[in-house]
């Protein structure tokens, strides 16, 4: 079989599954399989809230600085697993972005492992496309993992899974939700109708008898003046709609909904994706930037992602040897703040002049004495 990094290529077996084998569904006049559709790819570029936060979440954790400590120090030779793990990408954080891209499309991420069959170590790892792997239970009631129906060494996948139950094979992701579709369908129905003009479904009351030729030509009539343009429709037929109309569907009101809902499933505090269009009461300010975010840390991100990819790696390097993703420069607390901190530590003498300085970013300043102001100065402000 041929290989790839050592992971079993897929290319024949793909290309001769046919099309037809797989089940399909239509939606929005494209037609999506089943692994698609319940994978929630389908929505991104319908819902832009959906799009901006998941590349935001991936773009974050993917921008936390990996750190190998042994013994709780930082080792300052960071071992090639952790620097670039796999040899197709351009570093470390390339491989987390799609780590956790995998992790919010499908709830699981599978990495690949390859060994130096010298030493039996780990030298790299990729990450294999969520659909190329089956999970399945062995007779032991343990998880195993095949690719091409060929079970494989358990010691060369890593398999992320996020929510899994006790009795769950794989994990399940925010796009899994069923929430998402019914927000693409809201938002398809307002573009379409802005879009095409098109003719909501509804019932056309008409204060009179009609022979059945002579509802046919109001029907017409009706359904002609709705493609596109105005037409006058006499007789005093009233239309009264037996579903949501065109305002009630809320243009501006449907996409700050979206922006909440995918906010939530995300675990994105609204004020990041813009939320604030459902009244500006969230708005940003510079002063309360550093809680917004450390609210998404210690909310989401510490708690969703970090941990998965953190043990994943641990499990790569020498024993004793342990990954962690730094977040100290994401919770940095603001200038004001900084300054706030380092005025009472030095008050209470816990830090000299210079260990303020640094900890608030003006190291290599120094303190230049203010003279007190002239009388003459005074004089010239109170006039």
């Amino acid at each position: 079989m041929r290989t790839l990094f050592g992971v079993p290529s897929r290319e024949v077996e793909l290309f001769d599954l046919a099309e037809a084998d797989i089940p399909t569904i239509e939606w929005g006049g494209q037609t999506f399989n089943l692994i698609d559709w319940y994978s929630g790819s389908q929505f991104v570029e319908t819902l832009p809230a959906l799009k901006r936060g998941r590349s935001m979440t991936a773009d974050t954790v993917a921008s936390l600085p990996a750190i190998a400590y042994r013994d709780g120090v930082p080792l300052d030779d960071v071992p090639a697993m952790i620097r670039r793990p796999d040899p197709t990408l351009a570093d470390g954080r390339e491989f987390v972005q799609e780590t956790t891209l995998s992790l919010i499309d499908n709830g699981n991420a599978y990495w690949w492992i390859t060994y130096d069959d010298v030493r039996n170590q780990p030298i790299a790892a990729r990450i294999l496309p969520w659909d190329d792997v089956e999970t399945v239970w062995d007779r032991h009631h343990t998880r195993r993992h095949k690719i091409n129906d060929d079970l494989v060494p358990e010691r060369n996948i890593r398999h992320l899974a996020m929510n899994r139950g006790v009795k769950d094979l794989v994990g399940s992701g925010p796009m899994q939700s069923s929430r998402l579709a019914g927000l693409a369908y809201m938002l398809n129905f307002s573009a379409d109708y802005f879009k095409e003009a098109s003719n909501p479904s509804g019932i056309l009351v008409d204060p009179f008898d009609n022979d059945p030729d002579e509802a046919v030509d109001k029907l017409t009539q009706w359904e002609d003046g709705h493609d596109r343009g105005s037409r006058l429709l006499s007789g005093g037929i009233k239309w009264v709609p037996n579903t949501m109309t065109p305002g009630e569907s809320a243009w501006v009101e449907s996409h700050a909904a979206g922006y909440v809902d995918v906010a939530v499933l995300l675990g994105i505090p609204p004020p990041l994706l813009a939320a604030s269009l459902l009244g500006g009461a969230n708005s940003i300010i510079y002063q309360n930037l550093t809680t917004v975010y450390e609210q998404w840390y210690r909310d989401t991100l510490s708690v969703s992602y970090a941990p998965l990819i953190e043990s994943a790696w641990s499990s790569l390097v020498p024993r004793g040897t342990h990954v962690e993703l730094d977040a100290d420069a994401l919770l940095k607390p603001d200038l004001k703040g900084r300054v706030t901190i380092a005025a009472e530590a030095l008050a209470a003498g816990i830090i000299d002049a210079d260990e303020a300085r640094a900890f608030t970013g003006f190291a290599g300043t120094a303190a230049v004495p203010i003279a007190p102001p002239t009388q003459e100065a005074r004089s010239n402000a109170n006039t």
